[in-house]
């Protein structure tokens, strides 16, 4: 049975921004590869776990600019299987935060699309957090399949094939700054 989506896109903006964040006392340009309209959030994609500077950079927006999530790993996820982090800034607190678990999911009701953490989907309404927690204390595999509906698992076939090799990517010129960090 072929499911049909009746789901409008997110809106988005590809590298909306090219700001300034402080990364451990220095000042480096960064630029986040997405932001989402509707999230209000800041999504930076990478193919693998990000190394500590890409770490130091994406507290650096999550203080300076918005929320960041960073996903990585180009697999459907699993709970042993890291995907995705978000770095948010509270307010009380004086240095950044990095939740994990952070993977894309879907709505197995509306086929709503979104981020949240351990892809349990609540901003369409259809399931609500008291669901989640009751499906895992019960065990319920219902709450886990959100991250591998069959339209997430062609997604990330599809990125799986994007070459992150600098090939295919436009390189920017080192800013002086940037110099001094990434020789």
């Amino acid at each position: 049975m072929i499911r049909e989506y009746n789901i409008k896109p997110k809106k988005h903006k590809y590298e909306p921004i090219y700001d300034e964040v402080e990364t451990g006392g220095r000042v480096v340009y960064y630029k986040p590869d997405f932001y989402l309209n509707e999230l209000d959030i800041f999504v930076e994609i990478k193919p693998s776990k990000p190394c500590e500077i890409e770490n130091i950079k994406a507290a650096g927006c999550a203080k300076h600019i918005n929320e960041l999530v960073l996903l990585f790993n180009l697999n459907p996820p699993t709970m042993e299987l890291e995907n995705g982090w978000l770095y948010d800034f509270p307010d009380i607190l004086k240095v950044p935060t990095i939740n994990d678990g952070y993977w894309w999911g879907e709505c197995l009701k509306c086929g709503h699309v979104d981020i949240a953490q351990y892809a349990q989907i609540t901003s369409c309404g259809c399931y609500n957090q008291n669901y989640y927690d009751n499906a895992y204390e019960k065990e319920d595999k219902i709450s886990h399949g959100t991250e591998r509906s069959p339209r997430m698992l062609i997604a990330y076939s599809i990125a799986k094939k994007y070459k992150f090799d600098g090939s295919t990517m436009k390189k920017a010129d080192k800013l002086p700054c940037q110099g001094s960090l990434f020789p």
